[in-house]
């Protein structure tokens, strides 16, 4: 299992990079946020591709991009929470 802070493309129009607290299981990724009681679950079963190579940018972000049977999630490197 791992686990962490991370950011995910979201909000109105996939304009904000929203900060998650994700953990990583064998069959999914939950994605937490802060004050809700219901992670978003990601199964992995449902994942047709991950991309996570040098030319995925998005925003000036280097990323990696899940794509599922329903959509495509982007996430990026961990933040800082100082």
């Amino acid at each position: 299992i791992l686990y962490g802070y991370l950011k995910k493309l979201g909000g109105p129009f996939l304009s904000a990079w929203q900060t998650r607290y994700a953990k990583l299981y064998p069959n999914r990724l939950e994605l937490h946020v802060e004050g809700s009681g219901k992670p978003e679950l990601i199964l992995l079963e449902e994942v047709e591709s991950i991309q996570a190579d040098a030319a995925c940018q998005v925003k000036g972000e280097s990323v990696i991009l899940i794509k599922t049977r329903e959509g495509k999630i982007t996430l990026t490197n961990p933040v800082s929470l100082v």
